[in-house]
C-alpha cells in the first residue's frame, strides 16, 4: 500500500505542509495519482536514509506474515554480532576478508558480490550522513535461509577507503543485514536507520565500541523509543 501525504507526515513527524514543500525542494519521491500525491514505502526509506531524515514510525512492521521476521535490532545484532577485518583500500584484500568474516552469506550472493568488491565497488551499500558508516541499500537485500534477520557489524581496524562517491572518510563500520525475506530486510533497515539518524548510533559505530556496549546501547535506544 502506498502512503498518503498525511501518512508520510506522521512517519517523518512533520506537518503535511512541510511534506508538500519538500516535494519541490528536497526531492521527496512522490507521484500524483488522480490529483493526490502518493509515496512508495521503499522509495521513502531510500530517500530518508540518503538525506538523513529519520522516520519516527515503522512503515513495514506488520507487513510480514511472520511477525518474528521484524525482530528488534538488538535481537538481530545478538544473532549476527561484530566481526573484525584488517581493512584498507576496497579491493581484493578487503573483499576476501569480508568473505571470511561472513561465512553464513550464501555462496550465490558472494559470487555476485565479490567481483564488485574486489574491483573497488560497493553497489549494495550507501553511506549515512551522520558518520563513517555504510549500510545496505533498501533494494539490495541479502536473503539467506534464516529463521529471523541477523545484523552483522564489520569493524575494519584500518578503516576502508571507498570510491569518492561515498565521501572522503575511511569507513569505520560496515553494516550487513542477512534476512529471510526482503520485507524483513526493509523493516530492520528502517529501525536501524532511525537509530543512526536520530539517536546517535553512528558515533558509537565510528568509535568501534565493544560488542557488549554496542548491544547494550542499541537495546537501550529501543526501550527508550
Amino acid at each position: 500500500m502506498q502512503l498518503s501525504v498525511r501518512d508520510l507526515a506522521e512517519a517523518l513527524g512533520l506537518p503535511s505542509a512541510t511534506v508538500y514543500r519538500w516535494l519541490k525542494t528536497r526531492g521527496l519521491p512522490g507521484v500524483t495519482v488522480q490529483d493526490e500525491v502518493r509515496f512508495n514505502r521503499v522509495d521513502v526509506l531510500e530517500w530518508s536514509l540518503r538525506r538523513g531524515f529519520g522516520l519516527v514510525r515503522d512503515l513495514f512492521a506488520g507487513e510480514d506474515e511472520d511477525q518474528h521476521m521484524t525482530a528488534p535490532v538488538a535481537e538481530a545484532l545478538a544473532r549476527g554480532g561484530t566481526r573484525p577485518i584488517p581493512g584498507g583500500p576496497l579491493g581484493p584484500e578487503v573483499a576476501d576478508s569480508l568473505a571470511a568474516a561472513l561465512p553464513e552469506v550464501p555462496a550465490a550472493h558472494l559470487a555476485s558480490l565479490l567481483p564488485a568488491l574486489r574491483a573497488g565497488r560497493a553497489p549494495g551499500w550507501q553511506p549515512v550522513p551522520q558518520g563513517p558508516v555504510i549500510i545496505p541499500r533498501p533494494r539490495h537485500p541479502l536473503v539467506c535461509p534464516l529463521s529471523a534477520p541477523s545484523l552483522v557489524v564489520v569493524y575494519p581496524s584500518r578503516g576502508v577507503a571507498l570510491p569518492a562517491s561515498f565521501g572522503p572518510e575511511l569507513i569505520r563500520a560496515w553494516i550487513w543485514i542477512l534476512s529471510p525475506t526482503p520485507r524483513a530486510h526493509l523493516a530492520l533497515l528502517e529501525r536501524l536507520g532511525r537509530m543512526l539518524i536520530r539517536q546517535g548510533l553512528a558515533d558509537l559505530l565510528a568509535a568501534q565500541v565493544s560488542p557488549e556496549r554496542l548491544h547494550a546501547e542499541i537495546a537501550f535506544r529501543e526501550e527508550a523509543a
